[in-house]
């Protein structure tokens, strides 16, 4: 049903009724700087994603991701970059 929310870690799913609210954070593993391509764990800060317009069996879903925004480690690339959700 959520096969689009396999690269995220659920951290808490709320029945509220007419709403479902779904919480993930995405793994904690290093990722390729988008310029330059070096790897990258270290984190600069965390930023929310979040998804209103998915329905279930007639229920409002709302699925608040977050993801990370990490530091590139190579001197003169980009300072930061955050990493992006892919199914």
């Amino acid at each position: 049903m959520f096969a689009g929310l396999a690269p995220l870690v659920l951290e808490e799913v709320v029945d509220i009724g007419a709403w479902i609210r779904i919480r993930a954070r995405t793994r904690a593993h290093a990722l390729p700087c988008p310029d330059c391509g070096a790897a990258s764990g270290r984190v600069h800060d965390y930023h929310e994603r979040t998804v209103n317009d998915v329905c279930v069996d007639a229920r409002r879903v709302t699925i608040a991701a977050t993801v990370r925004r990490l530091v590139c480690p190579t001197n003169g690339c980009r300072r930061t970059f955050r990493e992006k959700i892919t199914a």
